[in-house]
């Protein structure tokens, strides 16, 4: 039953597997987890339906349909594994009902990488301020 689930949700892709960091596609980001098995996911947001304010997001477990809002689920393959699959849910369930979220420095990105590799990083935040960079630097040049 679950993988059927996972056929229709996933469409061609691979069920997520315990420990993989996973993201669905939003309008104008990826939105990423912890797949826990038995499709759950842990992940850094609002909890419920609320609007995403540093004050009421927080780390919490949640169904992939949940955490997926209508979108297809990818797996995450740009982070190279410190922690093994069982160690990378245990660093996430860990963190439940953790706080501080910012759009910048503490996202949901940050969060998956960090339970999978111990570092803290979005990718996501990266690209857009190489971009930013890049944008003035033309302007000034």
């Amino acid at each position: 039953m679950v993988v059927e689930t996972y056929k229709s949700i996933i469409c061609g892709f691979f069920p997520p597997r315990h420990g993989d960091i996973i993201y669905a596609d939003r309008e104008l980001y990826r939105h990423y987890g912890i797949y826990a098995g038995n499709n759950k996911v842990i992940h850094f947001a609002a909890y419920g339906d609320s609007e995403i304010k540093g004050e009421n997001a927080l780390v919490h477990e949640t169904t992939l349909p949940e955490f997926l809002k209508g979108g297809k689920a990818r797996i995450d393959h740009d982070s190279e594994s410190v922690f093994s699959r069982k160690e990378t849910v245990e660093r996430a369930y860990a963190c439940i009902g953790q706080k501080g979220y910012n759009l910048v420095f503490n996202n949901c990105e940050n969060f998956a990488r960090w339970c999978k590799t111990g570092i803290s990083r979005s990718t996501q935040v990266e690209k857009a301020v190489a971009s930013i960079v890049d944008t003035i630097s033309k302007i000034f040049s």
